[in-house]
């Protein structure tokens, strides 16, 4: 973990002057980046009640009103900010990264988020059951134009990824596969 750490403290440059969103429970990977990268830089990590994820009006209210300056969770809590949080009852002007792992976000919500917080970096983190993110990607507007899930991008510093065809063979650079 401390590789992964070393890793989004650089390529996400947190800084003292962050405040960085947590409600993932601490058995789920999410809380390795949310705490351990947060210490690191010196930020502080605002903790969420399991009770204000599922009320998405109330969540937009809190990331807005708290300055969450990075935000990190599955697609389906950012998916429910779209569909019912009201967001643009609020502006996010500190809210300059957000990063979402774990599932494939729809591009269809992915697209109004971005619409409603244009200023904001949108990464796609990717890994794994057994181990943390291991591959990440920068969504940029023209990705989420098709209908194919948004890439998983590269491999994180200090990682080796490899990826296997139908048949468990290795594929070739920029093969499709598993």
């Amino acid at each position: 973990s401390l590789t992964f750490v070393n890793w989004a403290y650089d390529t996400f440059q947190v800084t003292a002057e962050d405040r960085v969103s947590s409600h993932a429970p601490f058995h789920f990977d999410l809380s390795i980046f949310d705490i351990f990268t947060t210490i690191k830089a010196g930020g502080t990590v605002i903790l969420l009640s399991a009770a204000l994820s599922v009320f998405p009006i109330n969540l937009a209210k809190f990331i807005a009103a708290e300055r969450i300056s990075i935000w990190y969770s599955v697609p389906s809590i950012l998916t429910n900010l779209v569909l019912y949080g009201r967001l643009e009852q609020h502006t996010y002007p500190d809210l300059r990264s957000i990063l979402f792992a774990g599932e494939v976000f729809p591009n269809k919500y992915l697209h109004q988020l971005m619409v409603h917080i244009p200023d904001a970096g949108y990464y796609n983190l990717y890994g794994p059951t057994e181990t943390n993110v291991c591959t990440y990607y920068r969504v940029s507007p023209p990705d989420i134009e098709t209908s194919e899930a948004v890439p998983i991008g590269q491999a994180c510093a200090n990682t080796e990824v490899f990826v296997l065809g139908t048949s468990n063979e290795l594929v070739a650079r920029g093969e499709v596969g598993e």
